[in-house]
């Protein structure tokens, strides 16, 4: 039982906004950056198959969750809905990552930025 619960809460994605409303919680970005997030994650351990770190040929790195048949269902939903929000990555309750919903994500892939190499490297160790 412990160690099934201990995979579910290892990745967790919580659906965010710029905008204040009481239920939500505050997440510090820190530079003054704030944002406020839905107590519940929106997809966990459950609906993440995998995950692959990518680097761009102009050096940008990257970290792909793809997604399980039902996490894909509900990011290309969730996504579509929440244009404008932000999902918050989290691995072992520390914040990973911020990825921006610009357009609808159909493709069962949530895609995050990381700062560099070094920080995909280190997201991933923290996955392990």
């Amino acid at each position: 039982q412990s160690t099934e619960q201990a995979e579910q809460t290892l990745i967790t994605v919580h659906l965010a906004q710029l905008k204040a409303e009481p239920e939500l919680l505050t997440v510090d970005l820190g530079e003054d950056k704030k944002l406020y997030a839905l107590p519940q994650p929106i997809f966990n351990q459950e609906d993440i198959q995998g995950v692959t770190p990518v680097t761009t040929k102009d050096g940008k790195t990257f970290i792909i969750f793809d997604m399980t048949e039902q996490g894909r269902a509900k990011l290309s939903e969730v996504s579509t809905r929440a244009k404008g929000h932000f999902f918050l990555i989290s691995v072992k309750r520390q914040l990973i990552g911020v990825a921006r919903i610009d357009q609808p994500m159909t493709e069962g892939k949530l895609v995050m930025a990381t700062e560099n190499a070094e920080h995909a490297r280190q997201v991933l160790q923290l996955m392990r």
